[in-house]
């Protein structure tokens, strides 16, 4: 063995005197890469995140049924002369009302807009449950398949039958952020949307995208997070749990995502980490104070807005308020007033580019006591659209 490294050493020498160098080296079995711990030592625990999904892709459905190779969406029956049609496009996953919400992504292979039948390129059936949330993702028009930096992205899809053909509300999406999930471009930081119309999206910095780019929006800013305890567990196979508090969203989704951070608090960039959609349906409160109230379409400053509301016996709230919106306000905060006749019970901001508010508190509502919305500011670029408020 001595005399062995011994010419090993002189032969290393004599190349360089030559100044010969290897064009190749090769192995003589293979190289097993350690998969028992993190790679690098450094790491000190994982940070998981949440905030609020603003857009997933064009349409956010229910399943209606599911058969071989075949699920129907009721929600995209239509009747129209010029129907939207999903054919090429990616159906994905992102929600189950009881269980955990399966990792499951599908091409769309055909479509019969009379029906709401969607035929994907394999069987379904042991991954989608009826009462699923699915999404059509996005699908560029006028991307090349050169991958090239652009600060515009457009997709006609955005208008469609479950949405009555509306589209994107114009200058709703400004603040918000476009991230690509997959195909060219997916790891890169997300761009801020600065305008948008109907279909297209407008952003800064530019992203480098082509016709394989799939994106989705999402709120400007991590509103949850939660820590794991420092790093000490090199076994993959041990399972850890990390909960996240969040507020109680109803049918809204959500963009959870994990980082790492260093033993200094370094976080790992925005961008590559993996994530996770999912569709949070919610439950509201105990059921004695349960009440939703809707305020569709665009909103605009008023008063007593809304159906009549009111409870047939004195019920004591447990939870507070919730307010949400479908298109969050822009340019100015949402706020929100809710009164039992003429008692102010809570005052609800939604801030501008978000689309979620709360309040707390227990007051006791009594019996056929109306329950008044009012409305006393709106966003100033857009007011806001489709409000709900809850109860509990």
């Amino acid at each position: 063995m001595h005399r062995m490294d011994i010419n090993q050493t002189r032969i290393i020498e004599l190349l360089r005197e030559v100044h010969l160098t290897p064009t190749s080296i090769t192995f003589g079995g293979p190289v097993v890469r350690s998969t028992w711990a993190l790679p690098s030592p450094y790491v000190a625990k994982v940070r998981i995140k949440a905030k609020l999904l603003v857009h997933s892709g064009v349409a956010g459905i229910a399943v209606t049924t599911v058969s071989t190779n075949t699920l129907v969406c009721s929600e995209l029956v239509d009747t129209s002369s010029t129907p939207f049609s999903p054919v090429g496009r990616i159906l994905s996953v992102i929600g189950r009302p009881n269980g955990s919400t399966p990792f499951g992504s599908f091409n769309i292979a055909a479509f019969v807009p009379t029906t709401g039948t969607i035929t994907l390129d394999r069987d379904p059936t042991e991954i989608v449950n009826i009462g699923d949330a699915v999404v059509i993702r996005n699908q560029a028009s006028g991307l090349s398949n050169t991958p090239t930096a652009v600060t515009q992205v457009t997709d006609a899809g955005y208008q469609n039958v479950a949405n009555s053909y509306g589209g994107l509300a114009v200058s709703a999406e400004v603040g918000n952020l476009i991230r690509v999930i997959a195909g060219t471009g997916r790891g890169q930081t997300p761009s801020t949307i600065t305008a948008n119309t109907s279909t297209q999206l407008s952003f800064q910095p530019p992203l480098l995208m082509d016709d394989t780019s799939i994106w989705i929006v999402e709120a400007p800013a991590w509103s949850f997070q939660a820590d794991s305890t420092s790093i000490d567990n090199a076994n993959p196979l041990t399972p850890v749990s990390l909960s996240v508090p969040t507020a109680n969203f109803i049918d809204q989704p959500m963009l959870i995502a994990g980082f790492t951070v260093d033993v200094n608090g370094n976080e790992s960039p925005d961008g590559d980490q993996p994530f996770r959609e999912d569709w949070i349906y919610g439950e509201v409160g105990a059921p004695s104070g349960e009440m939703k109230i809707s305020i569709p379409g665009t909103l605009a400053i008023g008063s007593n807005l809304g159906p009549a509301a009111f409870y047939t016996s004195t019920v004591s709230l447990q939870n507070g308020v919730t307010c949400m919106v479908k298109q969050a306000p822009v340019g100015a905060n949402l706020v929100i007033q809710v009164y039992a006749g003429t008692t102010l019970l809570f005052t609800v901001t939604i801030a501008a580019g978000s689309t979620t508010g709360s309040a707390t508190g227990t007051p006791s509502i009594g019996p056929e006591t109306p329950v008044i919305i009012n409305l006393t500011a709106v966003g100033t670029t857009f007011p806001g659209s489709d409000l709900t408020v809850a109860l509990s």
